[in-house]
């Protein structure tokens, strides 16, 4: 039992229980079902169980054995609180955890440290998470304790993702899947967990071919297993994977599952969640079914520490909303609140979807040089951060805007040029030397380029295709790379010889 706890086999537990009398109550057995328990969505079944537990504990004459199930005790009624999303709860009862059980075993206290790592993760507290985190590792990695490395590695690129660092998380997958403490390959849970986050990041680097036979099994997984975060991420990328495919049908059913999962878990964030993405698809037909379903910013979940999240989302489907009803006043009100967050939180994602919010709104208030700004800063985002399927996707929400979009789809680049720049999760990037008729430069590119044959500065570019001078500067590196060149008389001398200038 206790190498399947180390080991992460949660499922592996559950099927023993089938073979455990009811009568059992070996300290060691009924820690395990309790564990696996509040991993399976039973957290009724986890508490009758975590009862039995302290009773047991009273009855031990070992005063050493006694402390030592004590302090189990309060760890999994902690870990237990996190997994039913009630995590400032969590975290108040597992820093009480760090205080009264100096003794513990350095298994414990390496479950409570990525415990806190993942509260952290998921209230969007990076500076926290980094110093939580580090920490967190030493300890795992001393106890050998597999189960709790494979959640940390997760928390991690979880982190990544939240905050839109595509390339960041890709690496720090690639980095999870080798490492030799963590044995991932060999701990079910956490090559689990790690499948569910891959199937995300593959989404996003627009790398398409074969995820959608990877949905089935990520979707199975949450459902049994996952947290609040995780089954959200899980369903908004199949759900996304859908409706690109043409499939917008099943991808609201696969919210409206969401919904399903929530009520029955007693999940009320999730439930939000659910709502604002439900929404977004729906705007594009209905503005007043998509009104219908929002949740009211009354509800206690926007109370919490995630409140200012949630509101930012919602602040954001009421602008696509109020675009839909020709309100471009207060559409554009209402993406820049969401954008206001986005930038205080470094959130990419929600930053790139309000500046082409806010784009629209411009564009249709005939404000079309603020609304090109827009555009172009959401495209420079995207390039940095990785998020290609994010800004790909917000084109359907310009596209309804009819004519008055246009210019600003013209920006923007499509699949051909945004599609899989981003490095394969668990791939390494390759440096061999780049044919000259292979050599692909973006329409951005492109357009700069010649600007640069015509010997603009770098500030003349920026003015003229109104974009920042760093993101001139940005273009100018990727150009240079792509040509393997160092200066802009090689670029030019370059592309002449390879004829893509003509």
């Amino acid at each position: 039992m206790d190498i399947a706890l180390r080991q992460g086999e949660v499922d592996q537990i559950q099927l023993w229980r089938r073979s455990f009398s009811e009568a059992v109550s070996a300290p060691t057995i009924i820690l395990g079902l309790v564990w696996a328990q509040i991993f399976s969505h039973d957290q009724k079944h986890a508490a009758a169980l975590l009862s039995e537990l302290r009773a047991v504990s009273v009855g031990l004459s070992d005063e050493a054995a006694r402390r030592q199930m004590e302090w189990w005790c309060d760890l999994i009624a902690a870990i237990g609180e996190a997994t039913a999303d009630n995590l400032e709860e969590s975290r108040r009862q597992c820093e009480l955890w760090l205080k009264l059980h100096d003794e513990a075993d350095l298994v414990c206290r390496g479950a409570i440290l990525t415990c806190l790592c993942f509260i952290a993760a998921s209230e969007r507290r990076p500076d926290d998470l980094a110093k939580l985190s580090a920490e967190a590792s030493s300890v795992n990695t001393v106890a050998n304790h597999r189960y709790a490395l494979g959640w940390l590695h997760s928390t991690m690129i979880f982190s990544e993702i939240s905050r839109g660092n595509m390339q960041a998380g890709t690496d720090l997958l690639r980095r999870a899947r080798n490492d030799d403490n963590a044995q991932i390959n060999a701990t079910p849970f956490s090559a689990n967990l790690l499948d569910m986050l891959e199937l995300e990041l593959r989404y996003e680097a627009n790398q398409l071919d074969g995820i959608a036979a990877r949905v089935d099994d990520v979707l199975d997984f949450v459902r049994q297993h996952g947290v609040v975060d995780f089954v959200f991420s899980a369903f908004r990328t199949a759900a996304a994977i859908a409706h690109r495919d043409g499939d917008r049908k099943g991808a609201i059913e696969l919210f409206q599952e969401v919904r399903v999962i929530a009520r029955e878990c007693a999940f009320p964030r999730l439930d939000a969640l659910a709502r604002l993405a439900l929404a977004d698809l729906l705007v594009l037909d209905d503005a007043g079914e998509a009104n219908a379903v929002l949740p009211a910013q009354s509800e206690p979940v926007f109370q919490t520490t995630h409140g200012p999240y949630l509101r930012a989302l919602k602040s954001l489907t009421e602008a696509r909303i109020a675009s839909r009803q020709a309100k471009y006043h207060l559409c554009g009100r209402l993406a820049n609140a969401a954008l206001d967050h986005a930038r205080r939180s470094q959130s990419s994602r929600l930053e790139i979807s309000a500046l082409l919010c806010l784009a629209g709104a411009n564009a249709a208030t005939e404000r079309s040089a603020a609304a090109e700004q827009r555009v172009a800063d959401a495209v420079d985002i995207a390039a940095r951060s990785g998020c290609y399927r994010t800004l790909l996707d917000e084109r359907q929400y310009l596209e309804v805007l009819g004519p008055v979009s246009l210019p600003l789809l013209d920006l923007m680049p499509d699949e051909r040029e945004f599609g899989g720049r981003g490095i394969a999760p668990g791939d390494r990037p390759s440096y061999a030397p780049i044919a000259t008729d292979t050599v692909l430069l973006t329409r951005k590119e492109l357009a700069i380029l010649h600007r640069i044959k015509e010997g603009l500065s770098n500030r003349d570019i920026a003015a003229r295709h109104r974009i920042s001078e760093d993101t001139v500067k940005w273009h100018v590196h990727n150009i240079f790379s792509k040509l393997e060149v160092r200066s802009r008389v090689q670029a030019i001398l370059r592309a002449e010889d390879m004829r893509i200038l003509e």
